[in-house]
C-alpha cells in the first residue's frame, strides 16, 4: 500500500467559499484555471476544495441540491479536482453539514430551541446568517446523497466535513421521538448532572454525532478504502457539542481551525498530538486578523509565521484558511502572503517526521468527559456558557507550564498504557474518570509516579455514578465535602508549607474560584488551610470593604494536602490554583508542582516567559530536534539573546547544529546533560542533537 498523502504534506489550503447567489455577479468571476495555477504558485502541496458551504449551495451539478447559480452550469469541481491533480497537488474535497439554502426549504429539519426558533433566528448573534439542521431528521440522508454524489463523480484522496458537531441544544421533534424511543424518557429541559435522564441525553448526542460521522466515513470508504476522511475537530469548549474522545480517533487525523492565541495554540496542538489516530495532525489558521469575520485585513507576516513555527514545534502541519471573494476572485495580497510562509517554511520540512516521541516529565490529563460545571444544575439549555473548571485549570496549567519552561505535554486516557514515561501526571479539576482510567491512575503512583490533582477527582464514573467523597480518595488523601459557594477564596500556610510562599495567617494568599472542602485521611501532611471571607460576595446587603473581599473566617479545611501512596507522591489543592494567571498565583502552582516535580528535567532554560520549548526525538534519524518560539504579544518581538539551554537525554550526545543553515554549535557535555547558549533568537530556533 501507498504512503498516505499526508504523511508527506506540509503545507495545505482551504479557501472558504461562503458565497449566497442572490447576485447574478456572486462567483461568477471565478475560474478554475487561473485558480489552479494561483495557488500552484504559493508552493503549497495539498488543497482542500469546496463543494459546498455552510450556505448550502452546491459547486457541482447536484441531482439533491442547487448549484449555485455563478457557475452558470460549468462543473467547476471537476475543473478543479483534475487541474490540481495534474499539477501533482493533493485534492482533498471539502464538504460543509450546514445549509440555510435546506433549513428555508425545509422548515421540518431545523434544530429547534425549547421556544420553537431555529438557528437562523439567533446563531452566533447574526439572524438570517446560518441554517442548522438536525441530523436526526431525514436532512442526514440528504447530507449522505451529497457525499455519495462526490464520490461517484470525482476522483480525490480524502473528504473533509465541517460543522458535524452539535452547534446548538436541539430539541426539535425528530430529537424528542429519538430520545424517547431509545431510552424510555422524555427530553430534559433542565441541565442536572446528577440526573441519569440528563446525562443519557449527553451520551445520545454524542452517540447520534458519532452514528452520522460513521454513516459518512462508510459511504466515502466504500468507493475507495484508501480515501482519508477527516472532520474539523474543535476543542473542548463544552460537553454538549457531542464530541467525546473516542470521536477524535474516527478521522484519519485530527485537524481544526482551533484558536489561535498563545497559550491555547501550544495546548491544542499538544492536545491534538495525543488524541489524533495517525500522525502528523493538523491546523488550519485564518490569514486574516483576526479571524474570518474579516475578509481584507491580513495577520501580520510574524504573526503568521509564529502559528506556522508554532506548529511545527509540536510537529503539526500548517494549512492557511482564506475567504473568496463573492465575485470569485482571490486577494493578491493573500497569494504572496502564503508564497512567503512557504518559501519560510520550505527549508525545515527535511527536519520533520510523521512520528516523533516529545520528551516530558509532566502528562497534563485532559478528560472530555469531566467537561461538565456543577453550577450548572438546575439552568434551562440555552442558559449554558462555554467553560467549565476542568477546561480552565487544563487551560491556566498549560500555560504556566510553557512560560516555566516545564516539558509537559497533553495526555488522554489513549495514553494509559504510557504513564510510566511520565515523572509526574497532572489532574485539573477531572470530575470524571472511568474504571480504567482510575486503575491505571493508581498503579502509575502506587509504583512510583507522582500525582497533582485539584478540586473535584473522580466524583463520577463512565456511567454517571457518583462517589461522593471521591473515588480516589485513598491515592488523594482527602475525602469530598462539598464545594464553597462563594468564588473567592484565601489559603494560609500551615505545618512549614511553602505553596503559599511569604503569605501568612492575617494576610493569606487569594484565589478567585471555589474550593471544594475536604477532609485529610490520616498519615497527610496539610500545608495550607482555608480561611473564607467575612461574606459571600454574591450578598449584596452585608460586605466588609466596599472594594475587596477581605478574609475573615479561619477554618480547618485543609486546601493543599501531601503525602505518598505506595512509592508515589501526592499533592492535592482543593482549588484549582493552576486556572488564574496572576503572578503570585502562578508561583503558587509552581511551588505546588516542586513537590511532585523530579529534580532533573528533560530540559532547562534562563530564556523569558515569551519564549516557548518543545523537544522530541527521532529514533529512526538518531537525533533528538530542540525548537524555541519567541511568542510575544507585541509584534515583531523583541530579540532573545544569550539564551542558555540544559538538555538532559540518556544518550550521549555528538553533534549539535542549528537548522536550516546546519551550523555547529559548540557546546559543553557533563554528568548526563549538555549546555550550549542560544545567541539570538527572533522568531523561531531548530537545533539538531545527533546521538
Amino acid at each position: 500500500m501507498a504512503e498516505k498523502w499526508y504523511k508527506n504534506s506540509y503545507l495545505r489550503l482551504l479557501t472558504d467559499m461562503h458565497i449566497p447567489d442572490w447576485n447574478p455577479e456572486f462567483m461568477r468571476k471565478f475560474n478554475p484555471e487561473k485558480y489552479v495555477e494561483n495557488m500552484v504558485k504559493t508552493g503549497i502541496d495539498t488543497v482542500y476544495l469546496y463543494a459546498n458551504s455552510c450556505v448550502g449551495i452546491c459547486n457541482w451539478p447536484t441531482k439533491l441540491g442547487h448549484m449555485h447559480n455563478g457557475h452558470n452550469g460549468q462543473d467547476r469541481i471537476k475543473a478543479l479536482t483534475e487541474g490540481f491533480a495534474e499539477k501533482g497537488i493533493n485534492v482533498i474535497v471539502y464538504i460543509n453539514v450546514w445549509s440555510k439554502y435546506m433549513y428555508d426549504l425545509h422548515p421540518e429539519w431545523r434544530c429547534k430551541d425549547p421556544e420553537g426558533r431555529g438557528s437562523g433566528e439567533y446563531m452566533f448573534n447574526q439572524p438570517g446568517r446560518y441554517g442548522v439542521l438536525c441530523l436526526n431528521s431525514p436532512y442526514q440522508a440528504y447530507v449522505l446523497g451529497l457525499v455519495d454524489e462526490l464520490c461517484s463523480s470525482y476522483k480525490f484522496k480524502g473528504l473533509w466535513v465541517d460543522m458535524i458537531l452539535w452547534r446548538t441544544m436541539c430539541t426539535c421533534d425528530h430529537c424528542k421521538a429519538r430520545f424517547k424511543k431509545e431510552t424510555g424518557y422524555d427530553l430534559p429541559q433542565v441541565v442536572d448532572w446528577d440526573s441519569p435522564v440528563w446525562n443519557a441525553y449527553i451520551r445520545k448526542r454524542e452517540e447520534w454525532v458519532s452514528a452520522f460521522y460513521d454513516a459518512i466515513i462508510e459511504k466515502v470508504k466504500s468507493y475507495d478504502p484508501d480515501h482519508t476522511v477527516m472532520c474539523n475537530c474543535s476543542y473542548l469548549e463544552n460537553r454538549w457539542l457531542g464530541e467525546d474522545l473516542a470521536y477524535y480517533r474516527k478521522s484519519e487525523f485530527v485537524g481544526g481551525d482551533f484558536n489561535d492565541s498563545r497559550e491555547m495554540h501550544s495546548l491544542e496542538c499538544k492536545l491534538f498530538n495525543s488524541v489524533t489516530a495517525n500522525k502528523p495532525f493538523e491546523f488550519l489558521g485564518s490569514v486574516m486578523d483576526p479571524a474570518l469575520c474579516e475578509h481584507v485585513i491580513l495577520k501580520s507576516e510574524e504573526r503568521m509565521k509564529l502559528l506556522m513555527f508554532s506548529c511545527l514545534m509540536h510537529n503539526g502541519r500548517y494549512g492557511f484558511i482564506d475567504g473568496i471573494d463573492p465575485a470569485g476572485t482571490t486577494n493578491p495580497k493573500v497569494l504572496a502572503r502564503m508564497k512567503m510562509l512557504a518559501e519560510t517554511e520550505k527549508p525545515y520540512e527535511k527536519y520533520l517526521m510523521p512520528e516523533v516521541r516529545f520528551c516530558a516529565n509532566v502528562g497534563l490529563y485532559v478528560s472530555p468527559s469531566s467537561v461538565i460545571d456543577m453550577k450548572d444544575n438546575g439552568k434551562k439549555l440555552f442558559e449554558l456558557k462555554e467553560g467549565t473548571p476542568h477546561t480552565d485549570a487544563v487551560r491556566g496549567a498549560a500555560a504556566t507550564l510553557v512560560k516555566k519552561h516545564i516539558p509537559f505535554t497533553v495526555i488522554t486516557k489513549y495514553d494509559l498504557d504510557n504513564l510510566g514515561d511520565y515523572d509526574t501526571i497532572i489532574l485539573p479539576e477531572t470530575i470524571t474518570l472511568d474504571t480504567e482510567e482510575k486503575a491505571a491512575i493508581r498503579s502509575f503512583v502506587s509504583n512510583g509516579g507522582n500525582l497533582y490533582a485539584s478540586g473535584y477527582v473522580a466524583l463520577f464514573d463512565e456511567n454517571a455514578s457518583k462517589t461522593p467523597e471521591g473515588a480516589l480518595s485513598d491515592v488523594l488523601g482527602v475525602q469530598i465535602q462539598g464545594r464553597t459557594e462563594e468564588e473567592i477564596i484565601y489559603m494560609r500556610p500551615e505545618n512549614g508549607g511553602m505553596v503559599t510562599g511569604d503569605f501568612t495567617k492575617e494576610h493569606p494568599l487569594s484565589f478567585n474560584r471555589s474550593q471544594t472542602l475536604v477532609k485529610e485521611t490520616e498519615g497527610r501532611r496539610v500545608l495550607a488551610r482555608l480561611t473564607r471571607v467575612y461574606t459571600n460576595p454574591s450578598d449584596t446587603e452585608k460586605f466588609a470593604s466596599a472594594i475587596a473581599n477581605p478574609p475573615g473566617i479561619h477554618t480547618d479545611y485543609p486546601s493543599i494536602v501531601f503525602g505518598r501512596y505506595g512509592k508515589g507522591r501526592v499533592l492535592y489543592s482543593a482549588c484549582a490554583i493552576e486556572t488564574e494567571d496572576v503572578y503570585e498565583r502562578e508561583n503558587a502552582f509552581m511551588r505546588a508542582l516542586s513537590y511532585v516535580l523530579p529534580e532533573k528535567l528533560y530540559f532547562a532554560s534562563n530564556a523569558p516567559q515569551c519564549v516557548e520549548i518543545t523537544l522530541y526525538k527521532q529514533e529512526e534519524k538518531g537525533r533528538y530536534v530542540l525548537n524555541m518560539l519567541n511568542f510575544q504579544k507585541e509584534l515583531p518581538p523583541i530579540a532573545v539573546t544569550d539564551t542558555v539551554v540544559k538538555i538532559r537525554v540518556p544518550e550521549t550526545i555528538t553533534r549539535v547544529f542549528s537548522a536550516p543553515d546546519e551550523e555547529a554549535v559548540v557546546f559543553e557535555a557533563e554528568k548526563g546533560e549538555i549546555t550550549f547558549t542560544v545567541d539570538k533568537l527572533d522568531l523561531f530556533r531548530m537545533f539538531i542533537l545527533e546521538y
